[in-house]
Parts: structure tokens; sequence; C-alpha cells
């Protein structure tokens, strides 16, 4: 694929929607928010799922990154996302941060201020995402000067992540203000569990994209630590371009990977 078609790809993950690579549920496929995030729901606890899929019973070379995880992800009454940033070539993990709250049923008008409070978008994107599928609220406004992305979970309220992208400039993450490093995640975790209901949002690019992109996000601690002593609900992945336009470069953007659970 041509760096012109990857720049068309990326400026449609601004654009109208229709970006999301599966299709609606039907009502009674969609998620219960309130009743999900309320409830316990561990179908993989403890002595349930194989934490050492090798079989020999040794630590694996994540326990130390998924037992910390595990700490900080499981409270009553909470959820949490783990937000990971992954490069656009999928060399390299960049980031990741945690988002825990109280469980809170949340309207698209309070996602709204909250995404333009907390993360200088939001206000006048276009509502991209389906909340009652996903779990979150995706805001997009395409950039003819300026525009980004907000997103804020439909589950507790809380801001997620936030992106500003300038036509034939440069934008950046406005939230996360901080990334812990990498290391933290861990490198070739087991999978166990797998990602829940996931969505893509990733303008024109192929559906194999999307699904490589979660492959490698399914290598790190998150996904086992959500699921030991719980489960993970949703993972959606986005693509998210510091610029639009003729200055566009994958250096610029990067694949933003939110796993949903508690």
């Amino acid at each position: 694929m041509s760096l012109g078609t990857l720049a068309r790809c990326a400026m449609v993950i601004l654009g109208a929607a229709g970006c999301a690579t599966d299709s609606l549920p039907s009502e009674a496929e969609r998620l219960d928010l309130s009743d999900q995030c309320h409830s316990v729901v561990s179908p993989f606890d403890l002595g349930l799922v194989d934490l050492h899929p090798g079989g020999d019973g040794g630590a694996s070379t994540c326990d130390t990154e998924i037992a910390a995880l595990r700490r900080e992800l499981h409270s009553p009454g909470t959820f949490c996302s783990v937000i990971v940033r992954i490069d656009f070539e999928r060399t390299a993990i960049l980031g990741y941060q945690v988002v825990c709250g109280p469980c809170a049923s949340t309207s698209e008008a309070a996602a709204r201020a909250t995404a333009q409070a907390h993360l200088q978008e939001g206000a006048n994107g276009e509502l991209i995402s389906s909340p009652s599928r996903d779990g979150l609220y995706v805001f997009a406004e395409s950039p003819s000067d300026f525009g980004g992305l907000a997103v804020v979970s439909a589950w507790t309220g809380m801001p997620l992540f936030g992106g500003g992208t300038v036509w034939s400039g440069a934008g950046d993450i406005t939230f996360p203000m901080s990334w812990r490093k990498p290391a933290g995640l861990g490198s070739n975790c087991p999978a166990i569990g797998g990602l829940g209901r996931t969505s893509g949002y990733i303008g024109a690019l192929p559906a194999g994209d999307l699904q490589d992109t979660l492959a490698m996000a399914m290598t790190t601690a998150a996904p086992a630590a959500l699921w030991d002593g719980g489960s993970v609900l949703t993972t959606v992945v986005l693509l998210y371009s510091r610029t639009a336009g003729g200055g566009w470069s994958p250096l610029g953007t990067e694949w933003i990977v939110i796993i949903n659970g508690q």
C-alpha cells in the first residue's frame, strides 16, 4: 500500500461514520452496561484458567507483570481500561496507561462535556462508536484545520484518550498526560481469555490491520491480568494520526488499543 493511500486512510478515521470494521449487533446482543459493570464477572477466576499454558507449572515470562496489573485492575465496584499505544508499523509498544473508576452510567451529553473539559476534543465531534457495543464514546472531528479524537468510558464516564490532529501540521496526545513504560506490559505473554467484543475504527485500512494490532495487544500482560479474577468485555482499536493532509507520516501515526474490563 502506497504512502498516499495510507494518508487517505488515516484521514478517513476523522471523517464520516461507518469506520467500524464489524457490524452492529442485534438488540439482544448489545451490552447492558449497567448490569455488566455492577456484576461480578469472573468466569476465568483463579483455578479456572491456566496461567501457565506450557503445562509444566513453571513461571511464564509475564508472571510479574500480570500480577502487578492484577492488583491494580480488580476492585469491587470499579471498572478499568488499559490504553496501549502501538507504533504504526507494529514493531513496538510505545507505552500504556490504566484508568479505573466507579461504575456510573454516562449519557452522550455528559461524555461530550467530559471530552471537551479533559481532552480538548469532543464537543463538536461526530460519535463514531456504538457505546452499547463498545462501552466507549469515541468522538472524531475532521481537521479542516484542527481536529482529533476523544474517548470517554461509557461504564465510568472517565476520560480515556485524547489526541489532536492538524492539517499539514502536527497535533499531539492530550490525554493521558503521562504514559507508563512498555516494560510494565511484559512481552510474549500467554494468550488467555481473549479480548471480548472487538471493534476497530481504523478508516479505510484493511481488516487485516485490525487483526494484526489485536494480536499484538494480546501478547501483553493486560488481557491475562483482567481475566485473572475478572474478565475482558470489549477491546477497541483506533487509528490516531497527528497530521492529516500532505504532511502525513507513519512516524506520527499509531494504534491506540483500549482493553476494557473488571
